[in-house]
């Protein structure tokens, strides 16, 4: 759900409100003004892909973390096996 910035005319206060983007919100939650709020512009993030020779596929990264924990196991069976 989308967030929006909005300054109360009554009490100069900032607040990030969650709503939908047909939707407006007008009354203050600090100072409960009837009707105060006005949107104001705010940053937004927008989210960058790394490049190709950068970045790694999900499916390789899940591969790395199954090799990586099949050494773990693998390693603890073998000092399992050294105590018995």
């Amino acid at each position: 759900m989308p967030r929006y910035s909005y300054k109360c005319e009554a009490c100069k206060e900032i607040t990030t409100i969650f709503h939908l983007a047909d939707e407006r919100a007008t009354d203050c939650s600090t100072c409960e003004a009837v009707d105060s709020l006005a949107k104001v512009l705010s940053n937004f993030r927008t989210s960058s892909r790394r490049s190709a020779a950068n970045s790694r596929s999900a499916g390789r990264v899940t591969e790395e973390f199954i090799q990586d924990a099949r050494q773990d196991l693998k390693t603890e069976k073998d000092k399992l096996k050294d105590e018995r």
